[in-house]
């Protein structure tokens, strides 16, 4: 923070203990920064030159989507690379094809029950270290002990993931000879056990007159157990075209309770959820249904947020509450109720979502964009309400693009504390340290997207994975530049000053540093200095004439650990 003396005759202004850039300071004298670019703020408010990056693999295609999980011990990354499945390992830099899929529009990773999927507009596939196939979901028992001769109820509705069902049937006097399959389009009949044993298909038959599977032999008391496959009715279609063109996932486990949300759909505001498979039909069943996977999205398993116009970008924990965010409202609603009956939505913030998909959680506190602004939500409760919601993008606001915030992604950097705003492709990320509450921006590269590490800054470009290290003082091989710009540094005098000294106080090991200062009354200076020792400091006497009010401009470049604790500027 700068802070200026309050001499009448020798004026000093100084900084120790840098804050961000904050424009809303812009010309309110000593606290004024126009520009930090490649200086990170430390814990102890110093500017230390960013790290560089280095390549470690080629990859075969760009990479949009990353997952990452632990397997044995070590971190895997699953990557989406244009139509193919690829493994990541960052411990030896090595990538692996898994599988080539058809072509997309939509896709997304997530990981339930211990499995990690991928699911796109053209299909969903179960993911491991070894390979990727399509995944076996789960087969509903959709008629569970119906008479043989006409439909019961519906037990367990179809799932939206699976084009399969399985029915029951009870074999009482008066025993009828055929299988109803109620409401059902059957395209193909799977395998038809009797009393456990799998009968031929030469002892059954579709009769068309009946619309049924006409049994040639069977007996009073005797059980059959039919799996279908089925085409799906224009009510199934529309919900599984809905899920299946979502773009987000989150998993939420509750005591016994397992909940997967589904969101992100463009064409409505649904968010689908799973259904736990009873215990009861897995091992009654368990013969007949051929998969262990749980993977249950049933039909109608959904809910809606807000009104219809509005699109569902964010769904994050916080405390034992989910905030469901659309891109103009906020919601509530108690994690241990999601997907039952007692299920109720609160409304938190009539006017204040999340417009970009997508909020992270950082520690207690959610961020959000909206409205090309960043907004934190910060509550020490469980207890939420519309006033926690604040601005933090505010001091940068005049210094972005229009649609910045609207464009963007966000990724946490856990090692240092700071969230990384970053727009695909682009040539600048913005960079807010949350524990000093600051801005400043880091130039020089492009990301395409971030893999999700807690113990790296790992991106990727175009047919390339790098990573951020701080031993590496070079971006890719090229030399890295940082800059502090002060703002107009206004002496708060009627009279004219004259600079006498400017100190620069830090630690280097390479490179050097150019000093500019810009004055009001139009004399421009500037000084290159080669610091001569790690820990220095650099007094430069200079004549700058009469001025009132100044700027400073600190380049730190070439090759090279650099670390500035404070400039000081004295006039008189």
């Amino acid at each position: 923070m700068a802070q200026k003396s309050n001499s009448r005759t020798s004026y000093k202004m100084s900084y120790r203990g840098f804050e961000g850039i904050n424009l809303q300071k812009t010309h309110s004298g000593d606290e004024s920064i126009s520009l930090i670019e490649n200086f990170r703020i430390c814990a102890d408010g110093s500017l230390k030159k960013r790290p560089g990056w280095e390549s470690v693999c080629r990859t075969p295609g760009n990479v949009s989507k990353s997952f990452r999980t632990t397997i044995h011990e070590k971190e895997i990354h699953y990557l989406l690379c244009e139509n193919l499945i690829l493994k990541y390992t960052p411990d030896d830099a090595s990538i692996t094809t898994l599988l080539e899929i058809p072509e997309y529009s939509s896709a997304h990773f997530f990981e339930y029950l211990g499995g990690t999927y991928l699911l796109c507009d053209t299909g969903i596939y179960k993911i491991t270290e070894s390979g990727a196939e399509e995944a076996i979901t789960y087969i509903p028992l959709y008629g569970k002990d119906w008479p043989s001769s006409r439909p019961g109820e519906i037990y367990e509705p179809v799932n939206l993931l699976c084009n399969k069902v399985i029915i029951s049937y009870d074999f009482v006097a008066p025993t009828h000879g055929f299988l109803s399959k109620g409401d059902l389009v059957v395209t193909n009949i799977d395998a038809i056990y009797r009393n456990g044993e799998l009968l031929s298909p030469e002892k059954y038959y579709y009769d068309e007159e009946f619309d049924a599977i006409t049994l040639l032999e069977h007996e009073d008391g005797d059980k059959f157990v039919a799996i279908y496959s089925i085409a799906q009715s224009e009510k199934v279609l529309d919900q599984k075209n809905s899920l299946f063109s979502t773009r987000d996932t989150a998993t939420f486990y509750e005591l016994n309770n397992h909940t997967l949300l589904l969101w992100g759909d463009r064409e409505s505001n649904r968010v689908f959820y799973s259904k736990k498979v009873s215990e009861e039909s897995r091992q009654a069943y368990g013969n007949y249904l051929s998969n262990e996977n749980s993977l249950y999205i049933p039909f109608d398993s959904f809910f809606t947020v807000d009104k219809p116009s509005s699109r569902v970008n964010a769904i994050i924990r916080h405390y034992d509450r989910v905030l469901i965010m659309t891109d103009t409202s906020t919601w509530m609603t108690d994690l241990q109720h999601l997907g039952s009956k007692d299920f109720q939505l609160k409304s938190i913030n009539a006017s204040l979502g999340c417009g970009t998909p997508g909020a992270i959680r950082v520690d207690n506190s959610i961020i959000s964009i909206n409205a090309n602004q960043v907004y934190c939500w910060k509550s020490n409760t469980d207890e939420l309400n519309e006033c926690n919601a604040y601005c933090i993008s505010s001091p940068i606001q005049g210094l972005i693009e229009n649609d910045f915030f609207n464009k963007c992604m966000m990724k946490v950097n856990a090692k240092d504390g700071e969230i990384w705003f970053y727009k695909p492709s682009a040539l600048s990320t913005w960079i807010y340290n949350i524990n000093r509450s600051a801005w400043y921006t880091y130039s020089g590269f492009y990301a395409y997207t971030f893999l999700d590490s807690d113990t790296e800054m790992i991106f990727s470009q175009t047919l390339t994975l790098n990573r951020f290290k701080e031993a590496i003082l070079y971006d890719g091989g090229e030399k890295i530049s940082a800059t502090f710009k002060s703002g107009e540094l206004e002496f708060n005098s009627m009279k004219y000053k004259k600079t006498r000294l400017v100190v620069i106080r830090g630690e280097f090991t390479g490179g050097g540093i150019i000093i500019k200062l810009s004055f009001d009354n139009g004399k421009t200076l500037s000084y290159t200095l080669a610091p001569p020792k790690k820990h220095f400091v650099l007094p430069v006497r200079i004549r700058s004439g009469s001025f009132k009010s100044v700027s400073i401009n600190v380049l730190a470049y070439g090759a090279g650990e650099q670390t500035i604790h404070g400039i000081e500027l004295y006039a008189k």
